[in-house]
């Protein structure tokens, strides 16, 4: 398709992407989009374009990426921020895949890979397609498939040939299925977990695989060698979820072990809890066709299932695995508490996932100041992300969660499934746009209770546990040993004397171990107490730690601001004066106020994301900029400022568009010959022929500032 192709405004977009997740689209698209305030792409557009030069490779700016494009292809398959998305070629009544990929938590070159896969596995596919209907048949010739299932359900992968396409299907983006692989030892006929009760618990939901440990496994390595980590072989197992985060982040699809047979069960157990995360995370729904309405009451909680005995006669369960991730059975229900959703006739699940509370009705009663709980789900060096509600997840930067002078690393301040008290800054908008800090915490406060997941259950988080001073607290050495469980009675043994010596020996024996199997029996026990009690302590101790620091950083600012608040402020009118007669000439002077506004009104640490961009002034500009009074002229340079850096377009209240010739909605859009077109952004509201400022967007991304009119002056 060749180079890279610049969306300059919105014709340009409608012209380019016209047919995109169309029935029309008749090539794959990629669409790259920039960050605010930057005019290049996170990933290389150039090199993406050389990879796949079969696919249309598109750069949308920032300013171009939200509601214009959000227009152009709904909102389920828009992109913005700097992500990328890859548009393959729309087939029948298919379901239709767009995966995304962004860069918000992972650097640019580790997503790269994943997003040139996904292009070149849509073009193959599309390849593949062509073929096949010109060949006027349902497969390509030469092109191997998965063997079908066998009786048991199973899909059995034992020739390298099969291996090397088994890997193939796990890469496709577009894969709508997980797929959980068992493999077998070197010599073993049968793996070290159960498939059986696997099969039992997860058919239909996940395909299901098995491979030996050989040719096959080095074959299945081999494809997934740009992948490290990836592969599976030697009795261990995995689930490989849908779409392609786990090509790179392998805490999506954890290796499961099996060291001998006593783990079997525990190794069964989690492939089964990975399997039915990964079926929820990818959308999966129970089928209507088996499927009617039930309800219910909880009777209680088994084995990590939720027990519902219906309405109508007979019992359900809930599994919470295929209700929201990452959340346990008592986070959802408790027993006596009303339940509906569609009973699955086959299964006997209930799927309560239409009940769920909606996040924008769970979190109505956080405020701005509201001191809430979180989970903490990831955690970074200078960053950490906190979960207020399942879909609704804050990033925290180090500066969020712990004040001081020093640089830290987060690592040591919070772990992974922590639950810890944050404040709310600034509510968002359902899930997206939610600002939290760990800092100004007031441990008089009690947080809010954490919202329920389904009506009338429990709330979802508990409340941290309250701090424990360590001297009340006795040695773990100096507690009531716990005794172990009693051994069950060895069996008898027919025929033997009592006063045989041999016999007497052996029982000796048998006492003397006994009792020393209990010792350490209870010495095990008492570690596990030590162990579970420093944890809580050093999940304490942070706290304290965070609470402590934050207490000095804000007495420190107390006492600045005491010390510099006079001063400030009788210099500040003092150089707001000298400020406005700086320069002679009015370009330097404007200049000069244009940078000191970018100084004053971008954060330190927003300085690098918003640059003082380069700005022409064109020749009508600053004569109409004279006309305005004192208070105009500021306002004036404000707008100048969020020009430049980019985020004029972000602004909602300031109503940026494209100029049009003329007042009507059909009047054509204002461009120069050079191909620069001409916006429009208000000066003021709610006034008679309020103020607006025209300026042009020149084609190499560089702003020219034109002129200020009134609201119907619709000269550029």
């Amino acid at each position: 398709m060749g180079s890279p192709h610049l969306v300059r405004d919105e014709l340009d977009l409608g012209v380019i992407l016209r047919d995109v997740a169309t029935s029309d689209q008749s090539d794959v698209v990629v669409v790259l989009t920039t960050r605010t305030g930057q005019h290049r792409p996170d990933y290389d557009a150039e090199e993406l374009a050389r990879q796949v030069p079969e696919a249309r490779v598109v750069v949308v700016p920032a300013h171009l990426s939200g509601r214009a494009l959000a227009q152009r292809l709904g909102e389920d398959l828009s992109v913005f921020g700097g992500a990328a998305r890859v548009y393959p070629v729309r087939r029948g009544s298919a379901g239709y895949v767009a995966p995304v990929f962004a860069t918000q938590f992972r650097p640019a070159g580790e997503v790269f890979p994943q997003l040139v896969l996904a292009a070149k596995n849509a073009v193959a596919r599309l390849t593949r397609e062509v073929a096949a209907t010109s060949a006027s048949g349902d497969a390509v010739a030469g092109v191997a498939t998965l063997p079908p299932a066998d009786r048991a359900g199973v899909i059995q992968i034992d020739t390298p040939e099969l291996a090397r396409v088994f890997a193939q299907h796990l890469l496709e983006p577009g894969r709508t299925k997980p797929t959980l692989l068992v493999t077998r030892r070197a010599g073993s006929t049968t793996p070290e977990v159960d498939v059986d009760q696997i099969l039992t618990e997860v058919a239909g939901l996940v395909d299901v695989v098995e491979m030996g440990t050989g040719a096959a496994s080095w074959a299945f390595a081999d494809a997934l060698a740009h992948f490290p980590g990836t592969e599976c072989y030697g009795g261990a197992a995995r689930v490989y979820p849908t779409g392609l985060d786990w090509t790179t982040n392998l805490n999506r699809s954890p290796l499961r072990f099996t060291w001998n047979p006593s783990d079997a069960a525990a190794s069964t157990e989690a492939l089964i809890r990975d399997a039915l995360a990964a079926t929820h995370a990818s959308g999966h729904e129970t089928a209507p066709e088996a499927s009617r309405k039930a309800e219910g009451k909880v009777q209680g909680i088994v084995s990590g299932r939720i027990l519902v005995a219906l309405a109508g006669g007979g019992n359900a369960t809930i599994w919470p695995e295929l209700t929201t991730p990452n959340v346990g059975a008592d986070q959802l229900a408790v027993a006596g508490m009303k339940v509906s959703g569609l009973l699955d006739r086959n299964t006997g699940r209930l799927d309560v996932t239409g009940s769920l509370v909606p996040p924008g009705q769970a979190l109505i009663d956080y405020r701005p100041g509201s001191q809430v709980l979180g989970r903490v789900v990831a955690v970074e060096r200078e960053l950490a992300v906190l979960e207020l509600f399942p879909e609704v997840q804050v990033a925290l930067p180090a500066e969020a969660i712990i004040a001081g002078r020093f640089i830290i690393d987060v690592r040591q301040w919070l772990s992974v499934g922590e639950t810890v008290v944050a404040r709310v800054v600034q509510p968002g908008d359902g899930t997206d746009d939610w600002e939290a800090s760990l800092l100004d915490i007031d441990p008089s406060q009690v947080p809010l209770a954490a919202p329920p997941l389904l009506p009338g259950g429990p709330p979802w988080l508990d409340q941290p546990t309250e701090d424990v001073d360590e001297d009340d607290e006795a040695p773990a050495e100096s507690q009531q040993p716990v005794s172990p469980a009693p051994l069950a009675r060895p069996p008898e043994v027919a025929e033997v004397r009592p006063d045989d010596p041999e016999v007497t020996r052996l029982a000796g024996e048998l006492r003397a171990m006994t009792v020393e199997r209990d010792a350490l029996s209870a010495q095990l026990a008492r570690q596990k107490q030590v162990s579970t009690r420093l944890d809580d302590q050093l999940k304490t101790l942070r706290t304290r730690a965070r609470s402590l620091e934050a207490q000095a950083a804000r007495a420190t600012k107390r006492q600045e601001a005491a010390e510099s608040k006079l001063a400030a402020l009788a210099d500040a009118r003092a150089d707001r004066e000298l400020d406005r007669v700086a320069f002679h000439f009015p370009e330097e002077q404007f200049r000069y106020e244009v940078h000191l506004e970018w100084a004053r009104r971008i954060p330190a640490a927003e300085k690098a994301r918003l640059p003082e961009g380069q700005y022409l002034l064109g020749p009508d500009f600053l004569t109409t900029l004279d006309a305005l009074d004192e208070r105009d002229r500021t306002k004036a340079v404000e707008v100048v400022v969020d020009i430049i850096t980019g985020r004029v377009h972000d602004l909602p209240g300031r109503q940026t568009h494209q100029l049009r010739a003329g007042s009507g909605g059909d009047d054509a859009y204002v461009t120069r010959d050079d191909g620069a077109t001409c916006w429009r952004v208000s000066l003021q509201h709610k006034t008679p022929q309020a103020r607006r400022l025209h300026f042009w967007m020149l084609a190499d991304g560089t702003y020219e500032l034109s002129s200020v009119r009134r609201h119907d002056d619709m000269t550029p």
